[in-house]
């Protein structure tokens, strides 16, 4: 098990691909990084954690950086608040 950290990498940093001794600068962040991964070490070998989701498809309209969902009679039943991007990439 592991984080998939490339998504934020990507949103947060404006790279490719996340390389924790290149992001992370300082002893209190590598000690971070080295405390979830060992929790996550623990975690699985422990089987204390069972993913279960649902999956469900919605009318969806963006505004802005959130993206609004509707029901079936175009009601808006929920708003998801998104991360902007946080780095020019280009």
């Amino acid at each position: 098990m592991y984080f998939q950290l490339g998504s934020f990498s990507t949103a947060w940093l404006g790279t490719k691909s996340f390389k924790p001794h290149k992001h992370f600068s300082g002893d209190e962040a590598r000690s971070v990084f080295s405390d979830a991964q060992r929790l996550l070490k623990e975690i699985k070998s422990a089987g204390s954690l069972r993913a279960v989701g649902s999956v469900a498809f919605y009318k969806a309209q963006s505004n802005g950086d959130d993206i609004n969902l509707y029901d079936d009679t175009d009601n808006n039943i929920a708003k998801l608040h998104g991360l902007r991007q946080q780095v020019r990439l280009y």
